[in-house]
């Protein structure tokens, strides 16, 4: 009987703690969403293919190569998703440095989470975006192409992210738990990105590595980082509701 008045009061807060975190995460992250999409906006199709002559029914007009257009997408591809992983990266380095404590492991954490995002966005991009014009059938469309393509680029950067939020927290096992939290709401931002894009964005072409338009791809930015930040925020609170126990 005497034991109510003493755990009510202690369990309070290993409930709501975990709860608030996330939502301070995930706003940080919707943050570096739009900031990313802004970036990759300013920079959108930066790269263009080289023009050559190319001779029709007597009329002579310039146009790219086919190669020439697979390989400018993919570079656009790789700068767009770069600027998303080293927003979301930094981002979720200097939160998880913030909540451990640690100025330190803050500052190495953003730094780390900002180069190592950007080149697994980049390296991944470059990986999958050509595999994905070489088997893509615009007779036959289907979103499971698109989503193996943006679910291979996202969730490495959803990795990366909850990777150096966890070492920003603090511990090998939050590293580990934040890291598969960030790969799995990577995945997740794919899923919710294909599903949404076709039922309401039908002429933005999301089925490609990147859609044709701002609506499209700043959905593709904020649902990601958004989801990521959800995904390994949770994965750790689960850790911290425990410990406060």
């Amino acid at each position: 009987m005497s034991s109510d008045p003493v755990d009510r009061p202690a369990s309070a807060p290993s409930r709501s703690l975990p709860a608030r975190f996330a939502a301070t995460v995930v706003g940080i992250c919707l943050l570096a969403g739009l900031l990313s999409w802004l970036m990759g906006e300013s920079l959108y199709k930066v790269v263009r293919p080289p023009l050559r002559e190319v001779q029709a029914m007597g009329v002579t007009m310039m146009l790219p190569k086919l190669e020439d257009e697979i390989a400018a997408d993919t570079k656009n591809a790789a700068i767009g998703y770069a600027a998303l992983g080293a927003c979301l990266g930094l981002f979720l380095g200097a939160i998880g440095g913030w909540a451990g404590g640690s100025v330190s492991r803050a500052l190495f954490a953003t730094g780390l989470g900002a180069i190592l995002a950007a080149a697994a966005a980049a390296l991944m991009s470059f990986a999958v975006v050509p595999i994905y014009f070489d088997r893509y059938d615009p007779a036959e469309p289907d979103l499971t192409l698109p989503l193996l393509t943006h679910g291979a680029i996202w969730g490495a950067i959803g990795a990366v992210g909850g990777l150096v939020f966890g070492l920003g927290l603090g511990g090998r096992n939050r590293a580990l738990q934040a890291m598969l939290g960030g790969l799995l709401g990577g995945l997740a931002g794919a899923g919710v990105y294909e599903v949404v894009g076709a039922g309401l964005l039908p002429f933005a072409k999301t089925i490609q590595p990147v859609a044709v338009a701002w609506t499209a791809r700043m959905l593709a930015h904020v649902s990601v980082a958004v989801l990521v930040g959800l995904c390994a925020s949770l994965s750790v609170g689960e850790r911290r509701k425990r410990s406060a126990k």
